[in-house]
């Protein structure tokens, strides 16, 4: 299930990619017709679950000259008959080093989506070799609270802000246990939903009840398919709570934040929140918030910040992108401090797919007005790099499906859209899961992502020739992710 690159000398990768480069034999790059995959398969070099690829320098301050540019692409956890995305915690460095990586594996043969998994599991891995190679880690030494195994991965939860002194917040959704999802499902008629490894990032409703819930300004989701069962419908408007440890996550207490309006639908911290240099946490929520009057069918979200100021005491909101009376919703929203107060917030919008970004100069009480960028794609992950730019991995919109990277020179303002980093482009598209990186000691990046792939073929996905073609193979997802330089973009002679 989990595979590294233990097999695969990292350095003498690298010194054989010095070797290969492209440009120590191609004296003009753009009278050699090249493609891509050309490319990778000469330069393509490791064992199971490793391929490393060079490419061409960017050419600018802050590129490292003191080695080649090269990517490489690891699997990190690959389990046949059952799916696993990044949907849910981002990855994570700890103090010692260790890299670390939360999600949830669900069962192919079952249900499986935002709404509810009929059959799914957490599972964490971590990385003491800058992510070359990975082992299954126990939830028990990990910073998250005890009711973490009853939370979903597709909601928005994420790992808690770490301050100097130890204290963990966070800022989660309120969920049931496992016994209270039964017996609430019982009631209401669907205990043939619930089964013990089963996980809910809804609540389910029978279909008969979305009529009061929209009356009553809850917003409901009944689209039909394959994303809930049959006859049900289900709805999002949990209650968030704060979960303060005090002790470095030995013990946790748990208490409903206050004075929040009354949401048709919510969700907490997206990902993880970021904290200030005067103790200051401040995350994400995002949200439609409920009108006097019912407004269920609403499908205009908003991204608003939550922030604290006395570890978790008393919580602040303030509005970072909202739209409530247009057509333009937004949701997931990542964010990275630029200095003192001034915290840079890139998020999501559902329509036309492109990352808006909103400035706050005062720890997250005032936003900017969010203005479009021109990178397309969602949702952002931002880290800093050694050079001072700020690095953005998103999912790519459009074809191919995949993983890219741009880089900021102005904190923020400005992308290279024009000099994408191509992490992946080798996804079928559909479950694409969320990236996320971190920065390793030797001043490279890892990137985590899922790769979806067609799954094992059975004796009824058949063909015959020349009669009716009839395939379809299940979709099969695992995790994977590259280690890469700042200065790497993209294969010579991409086409």
């Amino acid at each position: 299930m989990s595979v590294g690159c233990d097999d695969v000398d990292f350095d003498q990768c690298l010194e054989k990619q010095r070797i290969i480069n492209m440009a120590d034999f191609l004296p003009n790059r753009q009278s050699v017709p090249l493609g891509r995959r050309t490319f990778l398969t000469a330069v393509g070099i490791g064992g199971a679950g490793a391929t490393l690829v060079g490419a061409s320098p960017l050419e600018g301050p802050g590129c490292s000259t003191q080695r080649a540019p090269f990517k490489l692409d690891v699997t990190i956890y690959d389990r046949p008959g059952w799916t696993s995305t990044t949907y849910g915690l981002p990855l994570m460095r700890r103090r010692d080093g260790c890299l670390v990586i939360g999600f949830q594996a669900q069962r192919e043969d079952a249900m499986t989506d935002d709404f509810y998994s009929a059959h799914a599991e957490w599972v964490f891995v971590e990385s003491a070799d800058s992510g070359r190679s990975w082992q299954e880690t126990p939830l028990e030494g990990l910073p998250l609270d005890p009711r973490w195994p009853d939370r979903s991965a597709h909601c928005t939860n994420g790992w808690p802000v770490a301050l100097p002194d130890g204290s963990l917040i966070n800022v989660v959704e309120e969920v049931f246990t496992g016994q209270q999802h039964r017996e609430r499902l019982q009631k209401l008629g669907l205990g043939h939903l619930w089964f013990e490894d089963s996980t809910f990032g809804w609540n389910l409703w029978p279909a008969g009840h979305a009529e009061q819930l929209r009356a009553d300004g809850i917003y409901v989701f009944d689209a039909p398919g394959p994303h809930i069962p049959e006859g049900v419908v289900a709805t999002h408007n949990r209650p968030l709570v704060s979960t303060v440890s005090r002790d470095g996550g030995r013990t946790w207490r748990e208490r409903r934040i206050d004075g929040l309006p009354r949401y048709a639908r919510c969700g907490g911290w997206f990902r993880g929140g970021v904290a200030l240099d005067d103790g200051t946490v401040v995350g994400s929520i995002t949200g439609v918030v409920k009108k006097d009057r019912g407004d269920g069918e609403s499908l205009a979200h908003g991204a608003f910040a939550l922030r604290s100021h006395d570890h978790g005491e008393t919580w602040q909101l303030s509005t970072i992108a909202d739209n409530p009376n247009g057509h333009r919703s937004f949701s997931e929203c990542n964010m990275i401090v630029l200095g003192g107060q001034r915290v840079l917030a890139m998020v999501r919008a559902e329509d036309g797919g492109y990352l808006y970004h909103s400035v706050s100069d005062d720890g997250g009480r005032t936003w900017s007005e969010p203005t479009a960028t021109a990178i397309s794609g969602s949702p952002a992950n931002m880290i800093r790099l050694p050079s001072g730019r700020i690095l953005c991995v998103y999912r790519h919109v459009g074809y191919p499906a995949g993983f890219r990277g741009v880089l900021s020179e102005d904190e923020g303002m400005t992308w290279g859209v024009d000099r994408p980093i191509i992490i992946r482009d080798d996804t079928l598209p559909g479950l694409i899961g969320y990236p996320s990186s971190v920065l390793l000691d030797d001043g490279s990046i890892f990137t985590a992502y899922n790769v979806l792939r067609a799954g094992e073929l059975k004796p009824q996905d058949n063909w015959r020739y020349k009669k009716d073609l009839l395939i379809h193979p299940p979709l099969h997802s695992y995790i994977a992710g590259s280690i890469y330089t700042e200065d790497y973009l993209q294969p010579l002679g991409r086409d």
